[in-house]
């Protein structure tokens, strides 16, 4: 969802441009837990130059610490220096209902090992700004600072893309679901977890058996986050935390054995033994993985009912691409009664989120009458937003093959955005003018939902 946003982000082009003025943001502490070097830490107001090194000051003798955010922004290479420190020190970040962190306080939050968000919490990006003649314009050299920094975090090209895509007068915000498919790890913040008692740092917490810090160490040592990459040491870190029963590992394990990345090998045997026990657990990303083991018949004998039967279970808890895929199993009537009208249904829950493989093909149905009565208009409008981003411009070739490889989607062959704008023109030259302004004025006025059709059957 985009709102109107007033605040701009200034980068180093025109630092002297910034009012020397503003008031520094307020940086407290609460001990948290026996141990007197672990605490939450409060970040609240603008983030002002010299900020970073107040925080600096404050927490450099903690060994722990949850950063609670709730700033409308300020100046981003503040945000970046403290995301920076953040990440260094390996601090979880959070933010609590009815708070907001914005721009440079979102990239601050960014730099947490663990990142929270409660229900109800607001996180938003847009790009970096500098002003000319009293007007914002877009700043190169800010957003390449920006996207050096988001890099070094281990972020993904579609999460930088997204976090940079708002304007200067607008702010994407973020929501868990978006979070997960752009790949921006966060998890969706409860009750706090009781206070750690243990001394030391992260090596010296894991091996003493706390199993969310051999979570945290095992992934230190695969993404080589401060630490010198080892796959070795961080699936027997990852393990360990598994064997205590930590879901979060156990998926971990399960996506690293499945994609084989980071050094760790693809196994299929080992995959599908960590994805079904996270997925029996309900982890919706693992159902989904799930769905696509026996789909493929990877380190299971393919069965087209147990693959729609996993996916119909992530799609229940709002899992874009299990809706989208639960979508193509009704339409082709693989492992269940072909059914156009619940094909339909689900590609339109997946489509609703921003899903582009889904926004394809249900602008296919409306286009040609499938399962829904005939629309132009509607079929229009969702190619529109297949083929383009919220700004309204072509999404780049790269960006949807690297998605398509990253989320193992398996019934695509080719650029979803690519087929949609020609689907898109072709329709166009059956519509009349009055129809085309139609469908246009209702892609524009879209906007992503946030976990649609959930408890759906």
């Amino acid at each position: 969802m985009r709102l109107k946003f007033k605040f701009i982000l200034h980068l180093a082009a025109v630092l002297s441009l910034w009012s020397t003025s503003a008031l520094a943001a307020k940086i407290s502490l609460v001990p948290w837990g026996s141990d007197p070097a672990d605490a939450i830490v409060t970040v609240e107001g603008d983030l002002e130059l010299d900020d970073d090194i107040r925080f600096q000051a404050q927490v450099g003798r903690l060994k722990w610490a949850r950063v609670r955010f709730n700033s409308d922004g300020g100046n981003p290479l503040a945000g970046i220096a403290i995301g920076k420190i953040i990440r260094l020190k390996s601090f979880e970040t959070v933010v609590l209902n009815g708070q907001r962190c914005a721009s440079a306080c979102a990239i601050a939050w960014l730099g947490g090992l663990h990142r929270f968000m409660e229900d109800g919490a607001h996180i938003g990006f847009h790009a970096a700004y500098i002003e000319k003649a009293g007007q914002p314009m877009e700043s190169g050299v800010g957003n390449a600072l920006l996207g050096s920094y988001l890099a070094q975090l281990g972020l993904p090209e579609s999460a930088v893309i997204y976090i940079t895509q708002a304007g200067p007068t607008n702010i994407t915000w973020l929501t868990l679901h978006e979070a997960w498919q752009i790949g921006i790890e966060v998890t969706r913040f409860t009750q706090p977890p009781a206070p750690l008692p243990l001394a030391g740092d992260i090596q010296t917490r894991a091996e003493q058996g706390d199993a969310r810090w051999q979570e945290a160490l095992g992934l230190k040592y695969l993404l080589g986050d401060g630490i010198p990459h080892s796959p070795t040491e961080g699936l027997k870190w990852l393990r360990r935390s598994a064997d205590q029963g930590f879901v979060p590992a156990i998926a971990d394990l399960g996506e690293f054995y499945w994609l084989g990345s980071y050094g760790v090998p693809q196994n299929d045997v080992e995959a599908v033994k960590y994805l079904r026990k996270a997925a029996d657990s309900g982890v919706p990303s693992a159902q989904y993985r799930m769905g696509l083991v026996y789909y493929l018949g990877r380190g299971m004998p393919l069965n087209y009912t147990n693959a729609a039967g996993w996916f119909f279970n992530a799609a229940r808890q709002g899992h874009a691409m299990a809706q989208n895929n639960l979508g193509v199993h009704y339409f082709q009537g693989l492992g269940v009664q072909q059914n156009m009208a619940q094909a339909v249904k689900w590609y339109t829950c997946s489509a609703e989120q921003g899903y582009r493989s889904a926004q394809k093909n249900l602008g296919m149905d409306y286009r040609d009458g499938i399962g829904v009565q005939r629309d132009y208009i509607q079929a229009y409008k969702w190619f529109y937003l297949a083929a383009t981003n919220e700004e309204g411009k072509t999404v780049p070739t790269s960006v949807v093959a690297n998605d398509a490889i990253d989320n193992g989607q398996w019934y695509e062959t080719s650029d979803v955005a690519t087929e949609s704008m020609q689907l898109r023109d072709q329709l166009a030259t059956y519509m009349t003018p009055a129809q085309l302004t139609a469908a246009q004025q209702l892609a524009r006025k879209w906007r992503p939902k946030e976990k649609t059709c959930v408890g759906s059957n």
